[in-house]
């Protein structure tokens, strides 16, 4: 197993991204440390889309959470990583030219007002904790899969949303306000299609993937976000929502570990654990 212990130890210090840490993080960020790789490697788990016979309950939803932050920098997501950042590089000379093409001045009456509402997070977390809430009244395994994992990856790509927004600053089209990068309604959409491909397979999956790239296709009529916030969206929503879908084939040890240790000089250290792979 490779895996790294951050050891922090000045909750007052400075951090990069003071932005973000004022206004998402009102606690200050403290230094991270690596000190070292620890043991070997074990043999390679296999990851398999989540069993239709097995629900986690819902005491495992904290440490699955955690398991699902610290899970999106797995090496399984690398290749769409860097072929989602690839897109998103290749399509920076053509923003101003898409922008021109899409642009409806009518949209926002017509074709972006579904749009909007399909990949809004205050639409779309109450529907996924209701139906989250309902599976759990149920004895259908697969339901309680489904609804557990779109409610994983809702707060998972919404904090990333967030914390990306207020770090990266950038301006909408239409100059509303400054949180154009990453496009959450996309991004959002794409974590379901994907959460519904993993359980049902991508053949079914397809209205869901149509849907959500007519949520961003709709997001750059309305001037709310330009084509590499949609691509950049549409990569994270995807990775959230194959990360979150993942159940390990056979046990292994966490991806996430936390604890206190006491240094022999006397203080204390928070030890922090993070399994990549």
């Amino acid at each position: 197993m490779e895996s790294f212990r951050l050891a922090c130890f000045d909750l007052e210090c400075g951090n990069p991204f003071m932005r973000f840490s004022s206004r998402v993080l009102p606690l200050a960020l403290c230094v991270v440390n690596i000190v070292g790789f620890c043991q070997e490697q074990p043999a390679k788990q296999n990851y398999l889309p989540a069993s239709v016979e097995y629900a986690p309950a819902i005491s495992d939803f904290p440490k699955d959470l955690l398991n699902n932050f610290t899970g999106l920098w797995s090496k399984d997501n690398l290749v769409p990583l860097l072929v989602g950042a690839g897109a998103v590089t290749a399509a920076i000379p053509a923003d101003d030219r898409v922008e021109q093409k899409f642009y409806d001045p009518a949209a926002t009456d017509g074709f972006a007002v579904a749009g909007k509402q399909m990949g809004k997070s205050q639409l779309l977390g109450p529907l996924i904790g209701a139906s989250f809430l309902a599976s759990r009244l149920t004895d259908n395994a697969k339901f309680q899969n489904v609804t557990y994992d779109a409610a994983q990856g809702f707060l998972v790509s919404n904090t990333v949303m967030a914390g990306l927004k207020e770090v990266t600053g950038r301006s909408r089209p239409d100059r509303a306000d400054d949180y154009s990068f990453p496009s959450g309604h996309t991004a959002n959409s794409f974590m379901l299609a994907t959460v519904v491909s993993r359980h049902y397979g991508w053949r079914k999956a397809l209205p869901a993937y149509a849907a959500a790239s007519y949520v961003g296709v709709s997001r750059m009529r309305s001037q709310k976000h330009h084509l590499t916030d949609v691509l950049a969206g549409a990569t994270i929503g995807f990775i959230v929502g194959r990360t979150v879908t993942r159940r390990s084939a056979e046990d292994g040890p966490p991806r996430f570990n936390l604890g206190v240790a006491v240094p022999p000089g006397g203080g204390a250290a928070l030890n922090v654990g993070i399994r990549l792979w």
